[in-house]
């Protein structure tokens, strides 16, 4: 099990008992520290107060299991606006809205895509930017964010 399986196997099981889902982990970027950030999402919505509370569960945990090399602060927040997709299966709530995509290896020679969420199945999304209509695998996207249109 790797340190990202790892986290979600311990971090999963008191977000679910708040009554929440979770929605992603993005560990440290450096084996030094750094933030390690929580995104917890409902059907309602999360309120600061239930971070809060999911923080103090977690970071109780975190401070006996102790996953993570290094200092590190925990930040646990809502997905925002402009979430982040860390799973295929969460795109499919977002067709027809926009998105940021960057990709591992450059397409057509880009590496960077913008456009509207047009399709996503059998792992692969096809996007519809200005000039063009792309199709892309999931494997190939390093991260991938709503861009928030005000609808």
């Amino acid at each position: 099990m790797n340190q990202h399986e790892h986290l979600v196997s311990l971090i999963e099981p008191i977000v679910r008992s708040l009554g929440l889902t979770l929605w992603g982990i993005e560990p440290p970027s450096s084996p030094k520290g750094g933030k390690l950030r929580v995104f917890l999402d409902s059907e309602q919505g999360v309120s600061v107060d239930q971070c809060a509370e999911a923080s103090r569960h977690i970071s109780m945990l975190l401070d006996v299991d102790d996953p993570i090399p290094g200092s590190y602060v925990l930040e646990v927040s809502s997905p925002g606006l402009e979430r982040l997709f860390f799973h295929f299966h969460q795109l499919a709530d977002y067709i027809g809205h926009p998105v940021a995509v960057t990709l591992k290896d450059p397409v057509q020679g880009r590496k960077k895509w913008k456009g509207t969420l047009l399709q996503a199945a059998d792992n692969e999304i096809t996007l519809n930017s200005k000039t063009q209509t792309v199709v892309l695998h999931w494997d190939q996207i390093h991260k991938m964010h709503l861009i928030y249109s005000g609808r």
